[in-house]
């Protein structure tokens, strides 16, 4: 686990128990994953199957239904689409027994088929749920993060 999550915690609570963030980190890792491959199936899964899931991308817009989410993650994917997650800022914290808050910052690089692709730094955030199956998705808002650079200056 990155340093910078040793110990995350909300303002006015006792530090996270290290389950939760390990636990989190791992569906927000498969999530990656999954976007990357253009894995509909896994994305589908770590999405909470609900009407009354919202996507929040950074146009403005907001999709909500599970079913929506999906279908333009899909559209998406037809042209260049990377995810790179920039764990060592990432902060989780626990805003319920099962609710669970993860911002990070992302680059993420787009592009219309057949053309040149560009890499933007954005603040992903996302507002997880655990159900008997498991951790679940249940928002995703998407903000430019354009004060932003890597550790590494870029």
């Amino acid at each position: 686990m990155p340093p910078a999550l040793a110990e995350t915690k909300a303002p006015g609570s006792a530090p996270l128990a290290g389950t939760i963030q390990t636990e989190i980190l791992a569906v927000y890792a498969r999530f990656i994953a999954a976007q990357n491959a253009h894995d509909r199936a896994v994305v589908s899964d770590l999405l909470l199957d609900s009407k009354d899931f919202v996507l929040a991308p950074m146009e403005g817009s907001s999709l909500w239904g599970h079913g929506e989410a999906v279908a333009a993650f899909q559209e998406d994917w037809k042209g260049t689409w990377t995810l790179d997650p920039q764990l060592r800022e990432a902060r989780v914290a626990s805003l319920a027994p099962d609710v669970a808050l993860l911002i990070t910052p992302l680059l993420f690089t787009q592009g219309e088929p057949g053309r040149r692709p560009s890499t933007v730094p954005v603040r992903w955030a996302g507002v997880f749920v655990k159900t008997p199956s498991g951790w679940h998705i249940t928002s995703i808002l998407i903000t430019p993060f354009k004060s932003w650079r890597a550790p590494d200056g870029t």
